[in-house]
């Protein structure tokens, strides 16, 4: 049996992955291909498909979530360490054994689309773990009385660098009168700051050793109405990156995923590039197939206004594309989202 480096065969993993091959030899220039090194880029974004099922009530919910996957686990010598699930980005339950179905229930399940998030971590004998990310959104929309429109940006970093975290909030898209009072953040149960005033952002220099993994929480109270309410972010698996990596990530700038035509999309792409990594990077973003933004700098911030769109689901289109140290071309991964207009 061959062991073939991932760096030597992109485009071959990318279409064993991609076609209906049963077997390693339905493949004639390489019929012993096994998977080695980083494969996380090469999985693509409809190998799993997160199943929802749910009743919604008068703010309340009762859902179930498990995981289908669609990939030969066996072909390939892969397995699911573990499921752990998240409901907007607040981090909920870990589950580690076959179906790895989550259940929840609430009856404070206020107005808005919300995103149930399951994120498997996925070994193999000879490949590197990597957790592979899919998302379901669940839309109530009533367009009046949503909660705070609260969302928590972060960064990726390597030691030496500054870790930042900030509590982000769109008043516009949120019940009217809603302020921010307060907002705490901790490292590995350690706080890193609390704060009563904007901006609402807590950092840390990065002492730790890349591929150490660490506990982000954090936690906002603010005032809708009458009553004190606490918005809770949770990231029990932040990774220090090494310098040799690169990681990315896309996140719409919204807790909610309803939008009304002629309101914004605002969204940010963020890389993190070892110093010693080899490749370049670049972000393009298509709404229903009509590319909306792109950019080869990072940071990157972009808005949209959504205008004559048809009410009912969108599909946004998030693309990755690698490059050599040339900036040609050498292999591109996409994830898609859902956005709801309800007007």
């Amino acid at each position: 049996m061959k062991l073939i480096k991932f760096e030597n065969i992109l485009i071959v993993l990318v279409s064993l992955f991609c076609t209906n091959i049963t077997s390693c030899d339905d493949f004639p220039q390489d019929p012993d291909v096994e998977l080695s090194g980083d494969i996380s880029e090469l999985v693509p974004s409809y190998s799993v498909y997160l199943m929802c099922q749910y009743g919604l009530g008068n703010h309340s919910i009762n859902l179930e979530a498990e995981p289908l996957v669609f990939l030969d686990m066996d072909l390939w010598k892969l397995k699911v360490n573990k499921v752990d699930y998240y409901i907007d980005d607040v981090f909920q339950e870990t589950k580690t054994t076959s179906p790895y179905t989550f259940t929840y229930e609430s009856t404070d399940w206020t107005t808005g689309a919300h995103t149930v998030k399951a994120n498997l971590t996925i070994s193999g004998k000879d490949i590197d773990t990597f957790v592979f990310t899919c998302t379901k959104v669940i839309d109530n929309s009533s367009g009046s009385d949503k909660a705070a429109d609260i969302y928590w940006d972060y960064n990726f970093v390597t030691t030496g660098d500054e870790f930042r975290l900030e509590l982000c909030f769109n008043p516009e898209r949120s019940f009217p009168g809603t302020k921010i009072i307060s907002a705490k953040a901790s490292w590995d149960g350690t706080s890193i700051g609390e704060k009563t005033s904007s901006p609402f952002v807590f950092t840390k220099t990065i002492s730790e050793k890349p591929g150490t993994v660490h506990n982000i929480s954090s936690s906002a109270v603010y005032i809708q109405g009458k009553e004190n309410l606490t918005n809770q972010f949770s990231f029990p698996s932040y990774e220090i990156c090494d310098t040799k990596s690169a990681r990315y990530s896309y996140s719409i700038c919204s807790r909610y995923r309803d939008y009304k035509n002629g309101e914004k999309l605002r969204g940010k792409a963020r890389l993190f590039k070892g110093k010693d990594a080899i490749y370049n990077y670049g972000f393009e973003l298509y709404l229903d197939g009509n590319q909306i933004a792109q950019t080869k700098e990072f940071p990157y911030i972009h808005e949209y206004l959504l205008t004559n769109l048809s009410v009912g689901e969108h599909t946004l289109k998030e693309v990755w594309i690698t490059y050599d140290e040339n900036w040609n071309k050498k292999m591109e991964t996409s994830t898609t989202e859902t956005i709801t207009i309800t007007k």
